[in-house]
């Protein structure tokens, strides 16, 4: 089991389909609506950037917090990036998970892990591309069977770049760490980690590092890391997508299906959009399989919704990035509210 699954009786089903046929949703959404998405900055003093995702309002939102972490780590002779940084995502979806009946502790700590890497494998592959994950994978375990998404689009115009989180070929790089923590899932959790993620990277500071004491042969020298706030470069997102989630449920897909929608779904299908519209990355679908013009139709509403998002918090992280509020200033610049409404 992945996360608790909203129980509908086949009335329940009937009213849910009928109404997505007559394009009209229990919650008076259009079919291609999100729910209203608040992301608000610095939710995290402590980390070098952080952002909090609340999709939906109340008790029916879908919650999540991400944190990264950016340390300076040591480029081993073995690595085939001596040049590059590197983004590990890790996502801790154990407030989420249920088992079914009688299931025990540890089925619930497997279910949690196998949920969160899962997380972590999608959305690392909209950060930095699947060959990226594949790569390191390969370096590490030698699990070809990880990479869970399939990339469509020119990989070398998508994503972090990674040669920009190097700090000496060969020797030392910048490492960001990104951990999730999944609070709430009332539906399109892995939507809500994807910006959370990208407003997160795009708050991260990096501190400026010099290289000094370096001999003529350009062997040796000792770094020294720049503690001055004002000297400190960010982290450049704009190459980075979102994931837009699309059910199908009847004849019609639904972005942001709520529990219960998803309960009465035939077909998922998660998509990474960047901000041309351009799919980036695509991830298995769940329940039964989709026929070509289906999931063409379901790709494209993706598209269209992802491209609405991106624009939005595009807006959003520049001003908040110029403005640089303090982290005790409770003010409008630090939390993003958008609502996407035909």
């Amino acid at each position: 089991a992945s996360r608790r699954m909203a129980t509908v009786s086949r009335a329940e089903r009937a009213y849910v389909v009928a109404g997505v046929a007559a394009r009209a949703r229990n919650d008076g959404r259009a079919l291609d609506d999100h729910r209203a998405c608040a992301v608000t900055l610095r939710a995290v003093p402590s980390a070098s950037g952080s952002a909090a995702v609340a999709l939906g309002d109340g008790a029916n939102a879908t919650r999540c917090v991400v944190a990264v972490r950016a340390d300076v780590t040591a480029v081993r002779e073995s690595d085939d990036d001596q040049d590059c940084g590197r983004v590990v995502v890790r996502v801790d979806a154990s407030a989420t998970v249920k088992t079914r009946e009688g299931g025990n502790e540890r089925a619930r700590e497997e279910a949690a892990e196998n949920l969160g890497a899962t997380y972590a494998r999608a959305l690392e592959s909209v950060l930095i591309g699947r060959e990226a994950v594949r790569r390191r994978e390969g370096e590490e375990a030698g699990d070809e069977d990880g990479a869970i998404a399939r990339g469509m689009g020119k990989r070398e115009q998508f994503g972090i770049d990674l040669k920009s989180l190097c700090v000496k070929p060969g020797r030392a790089r910048w490492t960001l760490t990104v951990d999730c923590a999944c609070a709430c899932d009332r539906g399109s959790m892995l939507d809500a980690l994807s910006v959370g993620v990208r407003a997160a990277l795009a708050d991260t500071k990096i501190p400026k590092v010099t290289v000094a004491g370096v001999g003529e042969d350009g062997a040796g020298g000792e770094l020294e890391i720049d503690d001055d706030p004002e000297a400190c470069s960010r982290v450049d997102v704009s190459r980075c997508g979102v994931v837009v989630t699309t059910t199908k449920i009847g004849r019609h897909g639904v972005v942001d299906a709520t529990e219960e929608e998803a309960a009465c779904s035939e077909a998922t299908m998660s998509v990474g959009v960047d901000r041309e519209g351009t799919i980036c990355a695509e991830f298995g679908a769940g329940g039964e399989s989709l026929d070509r013009g289906t999931a063409q139709a379901m790709r494209k509403l993706a598209c269209k919704v992802g491209v609405e998002l991106i624009e939005h918090m595009d807006g959003y992280l520049a001003r908040a990035i110029a403005v640089d509020v303090d982290d005790d200033d409770e003010g409008d610049d630090r939390v993003l509210k958008v609502k996407i409404r035909r």
